[in-house]
C-alpha cells in the first residue's frame, strides 16, 4: 500500500498492488487514526490516505445497490458452455477461459476468433474473472458498459478536489470508478475487463485534462478471414475538445489512428448524443516483401518518394514537400541501405539532383546511382571529397537564397516554371549515410608528435567530419525553401553518437524511419513520440520493443521491416521496397533520366605539404654587350715606373669587402653593367632541415694563372 501511495493517484496498478491494498485494510481496521498518523509521518499524500482509510474503515458505508442489479444476473454459470436465451432474444453464456489468459486487446481478439469457430459469429465478451478463469459472453446486443455495476457511499470528507484519490482507492480494490458526486456522496463503480482498461489507459495518457471517471468506452471485436481484431471503440462519455466540429473530429481521428488503431481507422461523432465511434477498416498485416510501385512513383508529385508498403499493402509515401528532411535509423542487417536506395530511385525518377556523401563505405551500396548524381555530387571516395561535395551544395543554397531575395519571392515553389528553369531551381536530395561513423572523431595517439604525418592525417579527417556534420545541420535548418533536402542514415541516433545537436537535428527531420529490431530507449532517441512509435513497432515485428538493444550478432528476421513516424500523419508499420539494381538502372533508362559519362567526384583543392619548400628558379643571364675591338701594345704590358706611382699605397678596408660582394653596384658605378654575370647560387634557409650546410662567407680573390 505504501508503494501505491507514493506513486500518486494517476499510477497504474497490478494485481500485487490490489492485494497489498486489501492487506493494508485488514491490518489497520481497528485504529484508522493511528494508521493515518503513521502515513502522514512518512510524508505521504494526506487526502489520498484519508480516502483509502475512510473507504476501508469498519464504520464506512457498505456497498449499496441503488436501482442497479448486477449485469450478470440470469446467467447460468453452473453449466459452462450452455447458452441461456433471454426473452428479448439476447443470448448470454458463461465460459471457461484457458489458464494464462490475461485479456489484453491482442488476446481478446484471439478469444473472439476462437468463439467464432466454436459457437458462430456475433459473440462479444462482457466480463472477465481472471481469478476463476471464467468469462461472460453475449450475443444479440452490445455488451454491458458497466459489468458488475454498484454504487458506493462516499466518506464525509469527500470533496470535488479529491476525486482522483477515490478513483485510485477503488482501482486498488479491483473496481473502476465511473461516477463521482461528492454532494450526494455517491460513487458509481464497475468491474471492467482488462482489455477495456487497457484502451482507457491509452486514451488517458493522451488526454491529460480528462478526468478518469468521466471517460467511458466499450470495445467491439470482429473476425475477418478467421482472424480476430479490434473492430470498433464506442466512447459514450468524454470531454469535448473543441466547440468546432471539424477540430473535434480531427482530434479523435488522430487518437484513433495513433493510439487505438492505425492508419485506415475513421471516426464518426453523433451530434445528438455526443457518442464517438472509432471504426477500423481492414486488419493490419505488414507484407513480407514489397516490390517497387513504379506506377505510383511515376504518377506522384515532385516530392513524393515511395519507400514501401504498410499493413494494408498500400504504398508508403514520404512527401518532401510536407516534411523536407528524413532520418533513417537501422543497425547492420536491418535493410537500411536498401531502403535508402528506394528513396534515391524515387528522387531520380522525379528529376532531382542527387548528391551522395558516404566516405565511410565509399558509396558501395549506391554505385548504381553514381552516373546519375549531380556534377561533383559523388562524395564517397575520401573525406576531403565528401566535404567538397556537401560544401558545393551549401554554396548552391546561398546562390539560390540570393536569387529569391533579389526577386522578392519567399519560396522556390512560388517561382514560375520558366523562372525555375532560368535560375536553375531543381530539387536536390543530399544523402548522408553511416552518420554514426561520420560524426565520431578519432583520437590522436599521444605518442605521435603533432607534426607527424599520421597525426596530421587524423586531424584533417576529424576536421572534415566536423565540417560535414556542421553543413548537414545548416541544410536542415536553412535550405528547405530553396529545394534542398537531406536524407540522413545512421545505425544509431542519439547525443552519444551524433553529438549535442542530435535533438535539434531530429526535430528538423519531419520523417523518422526506424528499421529492424531495436529497444525502447533507441526508439525514444529517434522518434518524437516514443509511445506511439512503440505500438507501430509491435505491429511491424509482432512483439513489443525490448528494454535493451538486441545483440549485434542477432540476425534480423525480416530486413526492411520497421516503422515510419511522419509529422502530422502519425505512425505506420511498413516493409521497405526492394528490387535488383539492374532493374532499377533499366527503369531509370526507360524514364529517360540523364546518365552522365565521366567522373562525378568533386574537385578537391590540393593542400600544401608541411614538408615542402619553395623551388628557387635562377635568373636568366643578361644580354652580352659588344664593346668592339681593343688594341693593346707591348708598352701596355710593361711594369709601371715606381717613380710614377704614389709613394704610399692606399690601405685596403677589408671590413667592407663582404658587403661589397653582397650588394649590386648601381649602373653608374659599375663599368661592366650589362656584362653577363656568374649564375647565382640557390639561397638555402638555415631552418630548412633539407638545405645545404651554410659556408663561411668573405672576400674572395681569384687569379687566372693561365694569362
Amino acid at each position: 500500500m505504501l508503494s501505491l501511495l507514493r506513486r500518486g493517484p494517476k499510477a497504474q496498478y497490478s494485481k500485487k498492488d490490489h492485494r497489498t491494498a486489501l492487506n493494508f485494510a485488514r491490518t489497520f481496521p481497528e485504529n484508522p487514526s493511528g494508521a493515518l498518523a503513521e502515513l502522514e509521518a512518512l510524508g505521504l499524500d494526506q487526502a489520498w490516505a484519508e480516502a483509502v482509510l475512510d473507504h476501508f474503515h469498519p464504520d464506512a458505508p457498505q456497498p449499496e445497490l441503488e436501482d442497479v442489479e448486477p449485469e450478470t444476473a440470469g446467467v447460468e454459470t453452473a453449466i459452462p458452455g450452455t447458452v441461456t436465451a433471454e426473452p428479448s432474444g439476447v443470448e448470454r453464456l458463461a465460459i471457461e477461459i484457458p489458464a494464462g489468459y490475461v485479456d489484453t486487446v491482442e488476446q481478446r481478439a484471439k478469444l473472439i476468433a476462437a468463439l467464432h469457430r466454436r459457437l458462430g459469429e456475433g459473440w462479444q465478451v462482457e466480463s472477465v474473472d481472471l481469478q476463476n478463469l471464467a468469462a461472460v459472453i453475449v450475443r444479440g446486443e452490445l455488451p454491458a458498459l458497466r459489468p458488475g455495476a454498484a454504487t458506493f457511499g462516499l466518506a464525509d470528507k469527500a470533496t470535488a478536489s479529491n476525486g482522483e484519490a477515490s478513483a485510485a482507492a477503488y482501482s486498488a480494490a479491483g473496481r473502476t470508478m465511473l461516477g463521482y458526486n461528492p454532494f450526494t456522496r455517491r460513487a458509481e463503480t464497475a468491474t471492467l475487463p482488462p482489455a477495456t482498461l487497457e484502451l482507457r489507459a491509452r486514451l488517458l495518457r493522451k488526454l491529460p485534462k480528462q478526468r478518469s471517471w468521466e471517460l467511458e468506452l466499450l470495445p467491439i471485436f470482429g473476425v475477418r478471414d478467421g482472424v480476430g481484431h479490434l473492430a470498433q471503440v464506442i466512447i459514450t462519455r468524454a470531454d469535448t475538445v473543441s466547440p468546432e466540429r471539424g477540430k473535434e473530429i480531427a482530434h479523435w481521428l488522430g487518437l484513433a489512428r495513433t493510439v487505438i488503431g492505425h492508419n485506415g481507422w475513421w471516426v464518426k461523432i453523433d451530434d445528438t448524443t455526443g457518442v464517438i465511434t472509432m471504426n477500423a477498416s481492414i486488419p493490419l498485416k505488414v507484407p513480407d516483401r514489397a516490390p517497387y510501385d513504379y506506377d505510383v512513383i511515376e504518377a506522384g508529385k515532385w516530392g513524393e518518394l515511395v519507400v514501401g508498403r504498410d499493413g494494408y499493402n498500400k504504398p508508403v509515401i514520404v512527401d518532401l514537400a510536407a516534411t523536407p528532411h528524413a532520418l533513417v535509423v537501422g543497425r547492420t542487417g536491418s535493410g537500411k541501405s536498401i531502403f535508402i536506395q528506394s528513396m534515391i530511385f524515387s528522387a531520380l525518377a522525379h528529376s532531382f539532383d542527387v548528391a551522395v556523401i558516404d566516405p565511410v563505405k565509399e558509396g558501395l551500396d549506391y554505385r548504381f546511382a553514381q552516373p546519375y548524381t549531380r556534377a561533383g555530387g559523388w562524395g564517397c571516395q575520401s573525406f576531403p571529397e565528401a566535404l567538397a561535395a556537401i560544401e558545393e551544395v551549401y554554396e548552391e543554397s546561398q546562390r539560390r537564397k540570393a536569387v529569391l531575395s533579389q526577386l522578392g519571392v519567399p519560396n522556390w515553389t512560388k517561382l514560375s516554371k520558366d523562372d525555375q528553369l532560368k535560375y536553375g531551381f531543381k530539387p536536390i536530395l543530399v544523402v548522408i549515410d553511416e552518420g554514426t561513423s561520420l560524426a565520431k572523431l578519432t583520437s590522436i595517439p599521444k605518442s605521435l608528435d603533432k607534426d607527424d604525418h599520421r597525426a596530421v592525417k587524423i586531424a584533417d579527417r576529424n576536421s572534415a567530419k566536423e565540417l560535414i556534420v556542421m553543413h548537414a545541420g545548416n541544410i536542415l535548418r536553412e535550405c528547405r525553401f530553396v529545394a534542398i533536402h537531406l536524407l540522413f542514415g545512421t545505425q544509431r541516433f542519439g547525443t552519444k553518437e551524433i553529438g549535442g545537436d542530435a535533438g535539434e537535428m531530429r526535430e528538423n527531420m519531419g520523417t523518422r524511419i526506424v528499421l529492424g529490431r531495436t529497444s525502447t530507449t533507441s526508439l525514444a532517441m529517434a522518434c518524437a513520440d516514443p509511445q506511439d512509435a512503440a505500438e507501430a513497432y509491435e505491429l511491424a515485428h509482432g512483439q513489443a520493443a525490448p528494454d535493451e538493444d538486441p545483440a549485434s550478432t542477432e540476425r534480423e528476421a525480416t530486413p526492411g521491416r520497421g516503422l515510419a513516424e511522419i509529422d502530422g500523419r502519425g505512425h505506420v508499420a511498413l516493409q521497405g521496397a526492394y528490387a535488383p539494381v539492374d532493374e532499377l538502372i533499366a527503369r531509370l533508362e526507360a524514364l529517360g533520366v540523364p546518365r552522365y559519362e565521366g567522373d562525378r567526384r568533386p574537385v578537391v583543392p590540393e593542400k600544401e605539404s608541411p614538408f615542402s619548400f619553395e623551388e628557387i628558379v635562377p635568373e636568366q643571364p643578361k644580354a652580352i654587350k659588344d664593346l668592339g675591338e681593343i688594341e693593346l701594345s707591348i708598352d701596355d704590358l710593361e711594369e709601371a715606373d715606381p717613380a710614377d706611382e704614389p709613394t704610399e699605397a692606399p690601405e685596403l678596408d677589408w671590413s667592407t669587402a663582404h658587403a661589397a660582394t653582397e650588394s649590386e653596384p648601381s649602373p653608374a658605378e659599375d663599368p661592366f653593367a650589362g656584362v653577363a654575370k656568374t649564375k647565382p647560387r640557390p639561397v638555402f634557409d638555415d631552418d630548412d632541415p633539407f638545405s645545404a650546410p651554410a659556408k663561411p662567407r668573405g672576400p674572395k680573390v681569384e687569379f687566372d694563372w693561365d694569362s
